[in-house]
């Protein structure tokens, strides 16, 4: 308590020793999906009445998230484990794992490389969840951040589903004396700060926590600038967001969240210093491959892109696509003024092979002479 009653300087003195207590905290053990999980298919009604190993649960939940499931900020990894158990592929990636004695740093880093990992390899997750997590970002601009990684990760089907406290939670209330406090939480007292609106810090008694309450505004203002599609509602005091269309990503942006995300604090002074190798993996999953088989083409392709402000995100490669055609899946494929040089025999087969390379949702963008009346 009294580190902080001297000095209110949060934005600095503090930043990172809110950044490494905002890990969840292991009060209680769930046994069904939390509501961030079950939002869009069980509306208000409470998470416990919705069972994931119900065939007909199961099959209203796959239908609307799909199979291939991102746990962005996994907590516990109660999610994950549930849906693994239904036979559903779920990547957990939790940069504050939690062990008997604190954070374990060595598991959460553990659990980050496998992460980066499928992001390199360039996973297809039909869904990405971010459930209870940004209510324990202490900042605006770490949200932002985690809102920006998630669109990156987007293909042109997947979908973000964000859940978190809303300012009508009994939480906030009671720091604005609207609320009275019960025996569950009287033990944790807690006061407003105001570098932002709807922040609450708790915890004292071991390692002080902040939470944001959100409304529905500031969850459209965070997600509004990389979605086409942001779908809010306000229920069950949380406020729940369904993400679609994700826009292309600005470089700057998405450089700055990751060097954010993969260089988190802990709390023994050091930091994640997973910066490059996460660099790498988003690279190499954002990458643009170009095919060609001429040597003087290639050539002259190399020289173009040298000098291209995001020229080391473009591979060039010698391929014949009469035989070969890259192991890749891709948002978009171009094929402009191509197939017309390629014997009749082989088109086909590549159209076959482009189609089969792109990912759900992608498109193949065909540009090809036509004769004319003359």
């Amino acid at each position: 308590m009294n580190l902080l009653s001297m000095d209110f300087d949060i934005h600095t003195r503090y930043a990172d020793m809110l950044r490494f207590n905002s890990f969840r905290r292991a009060r209680r053990v769930r046994r069904e999906l939390g509501n961030g999980f079950v939002f869009a298919v069980h509306g208000a009604k409470p998470c416990k009445d919705f069972d994931i190993a119900r065939a007909a649960d199961r099959a209203r939940w796959t239908k609307e998230h799909g199979t291939t499931i991102l746990d962005f900020g996994a907590g516990h990894l109660t999610e994950t484990f549930l849906l693994r158990q239904q036979g559903i592929d779920c990547t957990p990636f939790e940069p504050y794992r939690l062990g008997p004695g604190g954070i374990n740093k060595a598991e959460s880093i553990e659990l980050a490389r496998a992460f980066l990992a499928e992001v390199a390899e360039g996973k297809d997750w039909t869904s990405i969840f971010i459930a209870s997590v940004l209510n324990s970002v202490p900042f605006r601009e770490d949200r932002e951040h985690i809102a920006c990684l998630c669109s990156a990760l987007c293909r042109p089907n997947t979908k973000v589903y964000a859940c978190a406290s809303s300012a009508g939670e009994s939480g906030w209330r009671q720091v604005n004396g609207k609320a009275f406090m019960n025996e569950s939480n009287a033990g944790n007292i807690a006061f407003r700060l105001d570098y932002e609106p709807g922040i609450r810090i708790g915890d004292f008694q071991d390692k002080p926590k902040v939470q944001k309450y959100h409304t529905e505004a500031e969850f459209r203002d965070l997600f509004g600038p990389f979605f086409r599609v942001v779908k809010v509602d306000d229920f069950s005091n949380n406020i729940n967001a369904a993400c679609a269309s994700a826009l292309p990503v600005d470089k700057d942006k998405l450089r700055a969240a990751i060097e954010f995300e993969f260089n988190l604090p802990y709390p023994d002074g050091t930091r994640m210093d997973l910066v490059k190798s996460a660099m790498d993996s988003f690279s190499k999953r954002l990458q643009t491959s170009t095919l060609e088989i001429s040597e003087p083409m290639i050539e002259a392709a190399r020289g173009q892109f040298a000098s291209h402000p995001h020229g080391k995100r473009v591979t060039i490669q010698r391929a014949d696509l009469r035989h070969e055609f890259p192991v890749v899946t891709s948002s978009v494929v171009l094929s402009v003024l191509t197939l017309q040089f390629t014997p009749i025999e082989y088109r086909q087969r590549i159209i076959r092979r482009v189609f089969d390379s792109l990912a759900p949702g992608g498109a193949f963008v065909l540009v090809e002479k036509v004769l004319g009346a003359s």
